[in-house]
């Protein structure tokens, strides 16, 4: 049990704005990505204006299709593929310790590789995961997208590439009563000073990358997660495991992965959460 709840936290955890804070250094990118920084050129109401809905409308067809993505920060990275319309995915998890594999369909994910019998599919039903859990970015890759629809000030800076800031006062007046609003408010973390971000669209107008910023209140660490999408079209072959493969997550997972996770009643140590150096 410990192996397995240990296993998804640390993998997920690369995900979570809230999580690495501190990082020390960069995460690798390939050359051209795009970077969130705590520092954005100044933007006029008309230049936001247009890069917003510049912005819009590349998510909307990001939203329209297929994809492959990848995501995370550090050593915790999560790969795949993903059909937005269907709720289909195929997820692979990998961390300092390890690795895992997922299966997205529908309300329900099946993981494998946390188990001690390797055939065994875990079975988490999202619909009971906490709004800002620690899967929710692995689970709809598409999530931090959201933080678009509450920019405060955004210029395009070269062709297809776009920085600006994220309107914090709206996004937490917002969280009062959307979902996804509130899954964006938590993941942020307790008391962020500023949220930034970068943005690449393709020649066909639609989002390849998005990276944020968090800069915390507590201190000056900063914490950027990208994500990258790619592949556009690429089909999704996700379906559920044979019932005899499948085991039902246990309740003490679900309180694992919620924001704030308290410690298993069992284990006698703090639960895992994101790495952080301190």
């Amino acid at each position: 049990m410990r192996r397995m709840i240990a296993a998804i936290a640390v993998c997920t955890a690369g995900l979570l704005l809230a999580g690495c804070r501190g990082s020390g250094a960069p995460s690798a990118q390939p050359s051209g990505s795009v970077g969130a920084t705590s520092a954005t050129p100044s933007a006029g109401p008309a230049q936001t204006r247009r890069a917003t809905a510049e912005l819009t409308q590349a998510v909307r067809k990001l939203e329209a299709t297929s994809f492959a993505f990848d995501g995370g920060s550090g050593i915790a990275r999560v790969t795949g593929s993903y059909q937005p319309k269907r709720h289909l995915g195929r997820l692979d998890g990998s961390f300092g310790i390890g690795a895992m594999d997922a299966v997205l369909v529908g309300t329900d994910l099946y993981v494998k590789g946390v188990d001690k019998d390797p055939a065994v599919w875990l079975r988490i039903r999202t619909t009971r995961l906490a709004p800002g859990n620690v899967l929710a970015q692995a689970i709809d890759p598409t999530l931090s997208t959201g933080y678009l629809t509450t920019i405060e000030s955004a210029v395009r800076t070269s062709p297809g590439r776009y920085q600006g800031r994220i309107d914090l006062a709206e996004l937490r007046a917002r969280a009062a009563g959307d979902r996804t609003a509130q899954q964006l408010v938590t993941l942020l973390g307790p008391a962020p000073r500023r949220v930034t971000f970068e943005a690449a669209v393709d020649r066909s107008g639609r989002l390849t990358e998005l990276a944020i910023s968090v800069l915390h209140s507590a201190s000056s660490a900063q914490t950027t997660v990208t994500t990258h999408y790619r592949d556009f079209g690429t089909p999704v072959r996700a379906s559920a495991p044979p019932a005899a493969q499948v085991r039902d997550a246990p309740q003490q997972l679900y309180t694992v992965l919620a924001p704030n996770p308290t410690p298993p009643a069992s284990s006698g140590t703090a639960s895992p959460t994101a790495p952080s150096s301190g």
